[in-house]
This record gives C-alpha cells, structure tokens and sequence, in this order.
C-alpha cells in the first residue's frame, strides 16, 4: 500500500511538471526534435499513468515506442548543434550520457510491461521520474 501511495503521489507530481511546457506542446519536429521528444514523452508517462492506476501494462509500448523513434532525430539535431540547452549547454556531454540513460530505462519500462511485471513498471516509473526531474534541474530554466 505505502509503494502504490509513493507511485501516484509521484505521478502526481509529474502531472504537475508535464503542465509547465505548454511552449513544448506548440514546437512542431522541425522546430526543435528535442522539444517534439519531450512532448511525446509527456503523452507516454500520462499513459503510463493510467497503466498504473488501472493496472494494464498493456498500453505503455506504443507511446514510449514513439518517443524511442523520436530519438535519432533529436541527436541529429543535438550533434549538428541545431539545439541549444536552455541552461548549461556546455555540459552537452553529460545531457547525453542522461539521455542514453533515460533510453535504455524506457527499454526495461517497455520490457517489464510486455511480460506484465507491474511491480517493475512501477519502478522504472520512479526511476524514469526522477531521471526528468535530475534532468530538468541541469538544462531547463
């Protein structure tokens, strides 16, 4: 019981951060690959929240699947330096070494719900969170 309060008091408040960005939602893929990923990231962890809440892990791959097709672009852009970081673009190395983190984290969410372990969707939902939340605190304003 106290695992299922932490998750949706977690979910919760990335309810609250996925508000903030409304600038992200508007940015179209040509404008900026990184804020188009991040908007499909928004829409993943939604549905990822309700996975949760209604216990159906079944419905988590398709929008993270989305976000994982996202990322060539987005490293494309990042590389060509199409994209600056909104704070410490200086620090693109560690952004990416977070990035590549976050990605192979995705992979075990997508896994763990293909097999219907909940408990570790649980989890790497935690771990995902608190990837965009360290994330957030180096590179966004």
């Amino acid at each position: 019981m106290k695992r299922k309060n932490i998750t949706m008091a977690a979910l919760v408040f990335w309810l609250g951060l996925s508000a903030v960005p409304c600038a992200v939602r508007a940015a179209s893929a040509e404008e900026n690959p990184l804020k188009e990923e991040m908007r499909l990231l928004d829409g993943a962890y939604k549905t990822l929240i309700d996975a949760i809440a209604l216990n159906n892990p079944g419905i988590i791959e398709g929008p993270f699947q989305e976000v994982l097709d996202a990322k060539p672009r987005t490293e494309d852009a990042l590389k060509s330096g199409n994209i600056k970081l909104p704070k410490n673009n200086d620090k693109m190395l560690m952004f990416e070494s977070l990035d590549e983190e976050f990605h192979r984290n995705v992979k075990v969410l997508m896994e763990s719900s293909k097999k219907g372990d909940m408990k570790m969707v649980e989890m790497m939902a935690h771990k995902l969170l608190n990837g965009c939340i360290h994330c957030h605190g180096n590179f966004r304003q």
